[in-house]
């Protein structure tokens, strides 16, 4: 479509799978896994995606609601 540079709509899109199958409870191992990140641009880009600071924060955010969620 439009070229940018490092064509970060692709990262972007990557980066929302990434969110949303986590918050469906799929381990971050397990997606990584997935063919769409394959047709995303594979692993190293999976990597620099999951390297941002705000996706990090994302995902940890999400394990710590679902750890208090389940607390008696």
């Amino acid at each position: 479509f439009f070229s940018f540079g490092r064509r970060p709509y692709r990262e972007e899109r990557l980066a929302a799978y990434i969110r949303r199958e986590h918050a469906r409870g799929r381990r971050v191992s397990e997606i990584l896994q997935d063919p769409y990140i394959g047709r995303c641009g594979g692993p190293s880009v999976a990597h620099r995606v999951l390297s941002r600071p705000g996706l990090l924060d994302a995902l940890e955010r999400d394990v710590a609601d679902s750890i208090r969620a389940a607390a008696p």
